[in-house]
């Protein structure tokens, strides 16, 4: 399997460099001809070596067309869900964010359900992200947004704390929340990235 992964980096810029030369459709039609020989190779392999020349045209496919086939969907796709795959952008918070970052925590807390928690009609998290910003604790080199498309889909903000241990010794520390995710991108990871 390192042998497939070694073909693959070593293949996927230089074909990525090649179909902005030749063309992508031309790229992925070689590049399914070698899955179709891979795949022959595989049904054939009758020694360690013959596995070993399958997972490198394995890798060779998938080197071939793993970016090409992305690039070419992007450059196909009509312009309404052109971009609709778009990466996520963290940033620190500007002051300007503060009213979406605030009507985000509120919408991301609206229909939060937790064992034990009891439902709100009306979440306070949001007013908890205008304190914090106040407080001497709060660390704004961490109070982070994350943007898709220049707006604004999540939020996660960090203070300082201390952890006091057993004996009354006191550990300098960081705490982090709320994290708030708009709930039409809840599910996608933007929460774990922040805090990652």
């Amino acid at each position: 399997m390192i042998f497939y992964n070694i073909v693959v980096s070593a293949l996927s810029i230089p074909f990525g460099r090649l179909s902005d030369k030749i063309g992508r459709k031309k790229l992925l039609v070689a590049g399914y001809f070698v899955f179709a020989l891979c795949y022959l190779v595989f049904g054939f392999a009758g020694t360690k070596a013959h596995m070993i020349i399958a997972f490198a045209l394995y890798g060779g496919y998938t080197g071939m067309i793993a970016g090409v086939e992305r690039a070419f969907i992007a450059e196909a796709s009509p312009p309404p869900v052109k971009g609709t795959m778009r990466p996520i952008h963290i940033r620190p918070e500007a002051p300007e964010d503060y009213r979406a970052v605030e009507e985000l925590t509120l919408a991301a807390f609206k229909n939060f359900e937790a064992e034990g928690v009891p439902k709100r009609d009306i979440p306070n998290e949001h007013f908890l992200v205008r304190l914090l910003r106040d407080d001497p604790a709060f660390v704004p080199a961490l109070d982070l947004v994350a943007e898709e498309g220049g707006e604004i889909v999540g939020h996660i903000m960090y203070s300082q704390c201390a952890i006091i241990r057993p004996g009354g010794a006191a550990a300098e520390a960081l705490t982090f929340g709320p994290v708030s995710v708009s709930p039409a991108r809840q599910g996608r990871g933007i929460g774990r990235a922040f805090i990652e």
